[in-house]
């Protein structure tokens, strides 16, 4: 069995979309990836039927971890919400470049608790005050 974990972000405006994009600037395309932009005229549960529809499209849809932009934010609720149902669904929130270029590196092996894990050695280093 291949282990692959699908990665999502979701974002208020487009940030979710220019994030990809530049991440993608540093380690090219993957397939494994998917923006997802929550824009002000859009309701929350269209949202929640977004992030399903790509959820379900996704080769592995139970292994899929969930990149919001900020915590107590649409995405992250509509995302929590996602979550309950599906304990292989992991979300991560305060996403930023160096947090999305290392999960795309390193999902293709590894599984959702282990990606997850290998995030958070990384995650508090991404973010300093200097």
């Amino acid at each position: 069995m291949e282990i692959m974990t699908n990665l999502l972000i979701v974002s208020h405006g487009n940030f979710a979309s220019t994030l990809l994009e530049t991440s993608e600037m540093f380690i090219g395309k993957s397939e494994i990836v998917k923006a997802i932009n929550y824009m002000p005229e859009e309701s929350p549960d269209l949202l929640y039927q977004k992030i399903e529809e790509a959820i379900k499209g996704n080769s592995n849809p139970d292994g899929v971890i969930i990149f919001c932009d900020m915590k107590g934010g649409s995405p992250a609720n509509v995302a929590m919400k996602l979550a309950s149902n599906n304990k292989n669904i992991k979300i991560v929130t305060g996403v930023n470049i160096p947090v999305i270029v290392e999960a795309i590196t390193l999902a293709e092996d590894e599984n959702v608790d282990e990606l997850i894990q290998s995030l958070s050695k990384i995650i508090p280093n991404s973010v300093e005050i200097i």
